[in-house]
This record gives C-alpha cells, structure tokens and sequence, in this order.
C-alpha cells in the first residue's frame, strides 16, 4: 500500500519554511495561495518542488545480508538516478554540508528494510524528498516534504524485482509533481 503523504510549505524570500500549525490552512476548494499571517505564501507541496533545481540522492539498505544490502544500494541508486535524469532533473554528488544553505538543492532519499522469514522477504522502503527550510525565527532545518512507501512479502527469488518494480510507481508519482511544479502554469517555472 503506497501512500504519498506531504507537508505544506511556506516560501519566505524564495526559501522555504515551515511552521504551519501557526497559520490556518485554506478550507478545501480555498484558494491555496492565500496569504498567511506575515505576508509569505503557502505553497500547495506540488508547487514546493518548483524551488528545487537539483537533488543530491541516498540510499539506505538495512538487510541481515551485507553482500545483499551493497548489491541493492547500488542498483537502487542507479535506479533513482536513471529515472531522475529521465523527468530532466539535475543531479548533484556533493554530500550536504553539516549546515546548508538553502541553494536549491533537495535530497531524494531511499530507504529499504529487507527482513528474511520463511514466508518469503519482507520489504519496506520509503521514498522521500527533503529540502531545506527557513522557520519562522530565521533559522534553517531540513524536512521532508513529500513521501511514499509500501510493504510486499514476495517470494525471496523475486525481492529484487518487486522492491524495483514497487518503488518505481513511487519515482513516477515524483517525477509527474516535480515536472507540474517547475512547469510556467504548474509552478515556479524555475
């Protein structure tokens, strides 16, 4: 069961931030861009990507197998990477710093648990987007402002194929709100 869940986001000098429990919400059918408390806009999370021009990508593999955990890290980076440059987003191998600015630069982060049972392998991942945000008394965190994950018991012969063919529904779901949010009518158009 995949279920996309998101954070809404506030943009304060072309940076996001965050404190949304101090602002009410738009009601639904609202218009989404209606300004809150202090002359910043809430940006719906579709359109929160639009200030995202490039994505640093990790991926996390806990497996009781260490030769099985490297194998699928590197195929799972591959594949986040692949479809990326596919939806036209750039890429970016500098790790994040300890404290980094706000430059655009989200994170697209993997991360998978394999547990082995006689029943099959157990998978669990989770996709994630994580950007950096400005809260409300100037200082910065990261968060993430977009998700999707799912569980599958396949037979261990086919846990590779599975996780594969499950995450990239995930990718896809991305890639289709990161294009409408940097599109000229979907968003930023950045």
């Amino acid at each position: 069961m995949r279920e996309p869940v998101a954070l809404a986001v506030l943009l304060s000098i072309g940076c996001a931030g965050s404190r949304p429990s101090e602002y009410p919400q738009p009601a639904a059918g609202a218009d989404a861009h209606r300004e809150p408390p202090g002359g910043r806009e809430w940006v719906p999370r579709e359109s929160s990507f639009g200030w995202l021009r490039a994505f640093r990508v990790r991926t996390d593999v806990r497996a009781a197998n260490e030769q099985t955990g490297a194998m699928l890290r590197g195929r799972l980076r591959d594949q986040v990477e692949r479809t990326l440059r596919n939806c036209e987003t750039d890429l970016v191998d500098a790790p994040n710093s300890r404290h980094p600015p706000v430059d655009g630069v989200g994170e697209i982060a993997v991360e998978v648990s394999l547990i082995d049972s006689q029943a099959g392998t157990a998978i669990s991942w989770t996709l994630q987007v994580l950007q950096t945000v400005q809260l409300e008394n100037g200082s910065r965190t990261v968060a993430s402002t977009w998700r999707a994950s799912d569980l599958a018991l396949p037979p261990t012969y086919s846990t590779f194929v599975t996780l594969r063919d499950s995450l990239q529904n995930g990718l896809n779901d991305f890639c289709r709100l990161y294009k409408a949010a940097r599109s000229p009518q979907g968003g930023t158009g950045r």
